[in-house]
């Protein structure tokens, strides 16, 4: 009988980010919950000191985000290779089979060793890599984000597209960005899939004039606010593992 192949979702970012969530965490953990309420799924976490990937287990990732969100504080779940998972003897190697669909839903584009090691499993193991990619706005507006933000997303978007079997992204807008990237160079050209996110994706919803008097020609500008402070914390500020 030949083992059904699995889907393995990364949850690096959320498990060593001590912060409250940003907006693309929190569509990222959304996106997780949601799939696990279709199927079963497989969860992982790159280590960066041992640049080795380890099982999460599923149903106790997402009781921990939903504790943690319930009593207000920002704490995730711990990581497999913290002291309290190895006194339980918990941290176990993901055991990736050939034919698993790894699911990359974004996270940090400074992982040292994460895009190497999933090249190597995708050629020893035969493992298929997908990403989600949430925009490139960097790199298409790179005036509206520091200078090294430009830089780090395009050096990582740039070896992501020569590993992964394909892209997907929310909306066709984003695709026609990714493409515009292609043709010019800056990306690898792979298969790129457009898929709303949640019953409120445009695909379900009729086209209706909002209600008052707008002129002809108007733009309309939908997404998250997000305080930050004027600096960003380095790699050094976040936990080794």
């Amino acid at each position: 009988m030949t083992d059904v192949p699995q889907v393995w979702i990364d949850v690096t970012d959320l498990l060593r980010w001590r912060q409250r969530k940003t907006g693309t965490q929190r569509v990222v953990h959304e996106v997780i919950a949601a799939y696990a309420a279709l199927r079963p799924i497989r969860l992982f976490y790159f280590s960066p000191r041992l640049q080795t990937c380890f099982a999460v287990e599923a149903a106790e990732f997402l009781a921990g985000a939903a504790a943690a969100e319930a009593a207000g504080t920002v704490a995730p779940p711990p990581r497999p290779t913290s002291i309290r998972s190895v006194l339980r003897l918990a941290a176990r190697r993901a055991d990736f089979r050939r034919g698993d669909r790894v699911l990359i839903l974004g996270g940090d584009w400074r992982r040292k060793g994460f895009l190497p090691e999933l090249a190597t499993l995708r050629a020893r193991v035969g493992i298929q890599v997908h990403h989600f990619v949430h925009d490139v706005m960097p790199i298409t507006t790179p005036h509206l984000f520091p200078p090294h933000e430009t830089e780090d997303c395009l050096r990582y978007l740039a070896r992501a597209f020569q590993l992964v079997d394909s892209v997907i992204t929310s909306s066709r807008w984003n695709v026609d960005q990714i493409g515009s990237l292609v043709q010019a160079g800056r990306l690898a050209d792979v298969p790129v899939h457009a898929v709303g996110l949640g019953t409120t994706s445009l695909v379900h919803t009729v086209a209706r004039r909002p209600p008052g008097d707008l002129p002809e020609e108007f733009s309309l500008s939908v997404g998250t606010f997000e305080l930050k402070v004027p600096c960003r914390r380095s790699d050094s500020q976040r936990p080794a593992d």
